[in-house]
C-alpha cells in the first residue's frame, strides 16, 4: 500500500466533515484527490469500495468534475458517476466484464436491470439480453463468499428459469483470466435465441 499526502491551499467548507470532532476531508473530495494519483482501475476499485448511494455518487461526480485535472483516475471516477448515466456499473468486476465483452465483439446488453415475473420482483441482475431471454451474472467474492448467498442465487435462478430466462454465471477468474472463453459462451447462448 502507498500513502499519498495531498496538500491544498484552499479547502471549501463543503469538502470538510467532522468525525469525532476532528475535521476530515469529505468522501467525494477524498475519492477525487486520491483518483489523481492512481490509474483508472485502481480509482474505480476505490470508488466501488465506497459503495456510494445515488446522492453520494452525484456529489462525487460534481467534485471530480470541479477538480478534473485530466488524470485517468479522476476522469474514470467522473465517467462512472455521471448522473442518470446509462448502464450504471455496480462494481469493478462488472466494468471489467463490460470491457472484455466489448473487446470480444459482443453486443451491449442492459446492465443492472430489475427482472420480474407474475409474482413480482425477482432480483436485479448484472447483465440482461432481453430479446434473447438471457441473463448473465458475475459472481464476485464480495457478495458470494457465503453459503447463504449461493443458496439465494440458486433459488432465484430457478425462479428466473421458470419465467423463461436462461442464466449464465461467471466468476472473477472467468472475467480476468478467461475473458475470451466467457465471451464465446455468451455468444453461443445469444445465437441459441
Amino acid at each position: 500500500e502507498e500513502l499519498y499526502v495531498h496538500r491544498t491551499r484552499y479547502l471549501p467548507a463543503e469538502h470538510v466533515v467532522e468525525v469525532n470532532a476532528i475535521p476530515t476531508t469529505s468522501v467525494p473530495r477524498t475519492i477525487s484527490d486520491c483518483g489523481s494519483h492512481v490509474d483508472r482501475w485502481t480509482a474505480l476499485r476505490m470508488l466501488d469500495s465506497a459503495s456510494p448511494s445515488s446522492s453520494l455518487s452525484r456529489d462525487i461526480h460534481l467534485t471530480a468534475q470541479r477538480l478534473s485535472n485530466g488524470r485517468a483516475g479522476v476522469r474514470a471516477i467522473m465517467e462512472a458517476t455521471v448522473p442518470d448515466g446509462a448502464d450504471r456499473m455496480r462494481s469493478t468486476m462488472e466494468r471489467m466484464a463490460r470491457e472484455a465483452l466489448r473487446i470480444h465483439g459482443l453486443p451491449d446488453g442492459q446492465w443492472n436491470q430489475a427482472i420480474n415475473d407474475e409474482r413480482g420482483h425477482i432480483r436485479e441482475v448484472d447483465l440482461v439480453y432481453r430479446d434473447a431471454r438471457l441473463i448473465v451474472e458475475f459472481d464476485g467474492l464480495r457478495f458470494h463468499r457465503q453459503r447463504s448467498a449461493d443458496q439465494r442465487d440458486r433459488a432465484t435462478d430457478w425462479r428466473l428459469l421458470a419465467a423463461g430466462w436462461r442464466v449464465l454465471r461467471f466468476t472473477w477468474e472467468d472475467v480476468v483470466h478467461r475473458p475470451g472463453a466467457m465471451a464465446d459462451e455468451i455468444r453461443r447462448a445469444l445465437a441459441m435465441s
